[in-house]
Parts: structure tokens; sequence; C-alpha cells
């Protein structure tokens, strides 16, 4: 299992340019059309929101933006993705980190986001449970 995780934490920080370019920065309507609009009202309301596998941070600078005093923070294992996001702003706290091992005590946030990340997640069940 262990070689299993290091193989897909390696692919996904070499190909994290590759998602960044092709998918986030408005470039994929079915995240400005459907996502983020969806994100938005199902997060409206809550005082802080934990971002699972949050990629460059585009659902996250997005609950930022619209929701201003709310504490967002956002966790991927990718460090590249994780550096991006931190070069594009917003007012959310980015941390490397994989959504099974997540370094927060348990009930710290009271909305959690997940959105396209579980089937890219070897422990799948232990990810679940972590969040």
């Amino acid at each position: 299992m262990e070689m299993k995780n290091v193989a897909t934490e390696h692919s996904w920080e070499a190909h994290a340019d590759w998602w960044i370019d092709g998918f986030t920065g408005g470039i994929d309507p079915e995240y400005e059309e459907q996502i983020i609009p969806l994100v938005l009202t199902e997060l409206k309301g809550h005082a802080s929101v934990l971002d699972v596998g949050c990629g460059e941070g585009q659902l996250a600078r997005a609950i930022s933006v619209a929701s201003p005093g709310i504490h967002v923070v956002g966790v991927d294992p990718t460090g590249r993705q994780i550096e991006v996001a931190r070069q594009r702003g917003g007012a959310v706290d980015y941390q490397v980190a994989p959504a099974d091992n997540l370094p927060f005590v348990d009930s710290s946030f009271s909305a959690v986001l997940a959105c396209l990340v579980f089937e890219h997640i070897d422990d799948v069940d232990g990810a679940i449970a972590e969040v």
C-alpha cells in the first residue's frame, strides 16, 4: 500500500500544472456555472469550512469572497497546488495535508467540502473516516 500512495502522490505533483492550467481560473464552465454556485449555496451561513483536496484553491477562494469573515482552510497533498493557491490569494489558510491524515482536531469546522477528490485517493475509506 505504501508504494501505491507514494506513486499517486508523485503523479499528482508531476501533473499539478496540467490540472491548474486546464481546469481552473474560469477555464472550466462546469465549475463556473454549476459547481461554484452550488457550493456557495450549500455552505452559506457556516462559520468555518475545510476544503479537502482544494487543489489551487478555486472553491476555497470563492467561499472566502462570497462570505467575508468565514474561516476557510484548504488542504491538498500536492505542494505545487498549495503553492499556486497561496499565490492566487484569498482569505484562506492553505496547508499541505492528505485527506486521510488531516492536521485538525475532530469537529474543528462547521462544514467540510470535498469536490472531485475521493476518486483520487488510495485509502478512500480512511479519508472518509478522517473527514
